[in-house]
């Protein structure tokens, strides 16, 4: 049964049943014209509906690449702060060590005879 033919029986029992009239007897086949003219609107419709999906999937698959790249992107930056956070974190530890034996030193220096008890660094 070409393509067409079997759309119309389709058509016709569906429509009978939600009549409520029941399965029909026998569906008269449609002529060659009609069935022709039925084939190719059956044709152009899918290849519309084919398009259509594919231009869907093409576009659900960029929109995925574009966010996937976007939270790369973020997940670089975030590794970036912290890694400079990290590397200020033991800047200031070094500094802090540094005062604290700068602090060690000044309180020597008045007893050195650098500088008088009056100069001398509150501690």
């Amino acid at each position: 049964m070409p393509p067409a033919q079997f759309y119309h029986w389709l058509e016709v029992n569906i429509k009978m049943r939600m009549l409520g009239l029941g399965k029909p007897d026998e569906v008269a086949p449609l002529n060659e014209a009609a069935a022709s003219e039925l084939g190719a609107e059956m044709l152009g419709e899918f290849t519309i509906f084919l398009i259509g999906a594919g231009t869907l999937l093409l576009e659900y698959a960029r929109q995925s690449r574009k966010e996937k790249r976007k939270e790369e992107a973020a997940e670089a930056r975030l590794r970036e702060i912290e890694a400079r956070l990290d590397e200020l974190a033991h800047h200031a530890e070094n500094q802090k060590e540094e005062i604290n034996i700068i602090s060690k030193e000044m309180i020597k220096l008045p007893s050195l005879g650098i500088l008088s008890k009056k100069d001398k660094p509150k501690s």
